[in-house]
């Protein structure tokens, strides 16, 4: 089982992270990191870390100017790329396709710093290892 915690406030998902490690439950996503109504300060990212989950950003949250540039990066920087899942969250009708803004989530990153070994980290192995 994987438990993501959607769109919960920070602390009722902290709780959760809290309550389902207790539970012997062990791979959960923290669902939009960056996001307004989620948002995690960087403290509160390392106790979401220490419950065992990963981070995941969005590229709908820059792209709709609700986050800086540097609040994912920095974030990134924070967990290490082995904590963080990368998705687009788009398809909603007046968005760019899915695979477009990946596309343009990975040529921000990577222009930003990010190495191409762990964008793929992000996209790949992470999830893949999520679901093993």
């Amino acid at each position: 089982m994987i438990l993501a915690t959607g769109h919960l406030a920070p602390f009722e998902s902290l709780a959760l992270l809290r309550a389902a490690s207790n539970m012997g439950i062990r791979r959960s996503i923290v669902s939009h990191v960056s996001f307004p109504v989620t948002r995690a300060e960087l403290e509160l990212q390392r106790e979401y870390l220490a419950c065992g989950a990963m981070l995941e950003h969005c590229y709908y949250t820059p792209y709709y100017h609700l986050c800086a540039w540097e609040e994912i990066l920095e974030s990134i920087r924070q967990a290490g790329a082995g904590h963080i899942l990368l998705s687009s969250d788009l398809g909603q009708i007046q968005s760019p396709d899915p695979e477009e803004g990946m596309k343009r989530f990975v040529e921000k990153l990577h222009a930003s710093g990010i190495s191409a070994g762990d964008i793929r980290q992000m996209i790949v192995a992470n999830p893949r290892e999520l679901l093993e």
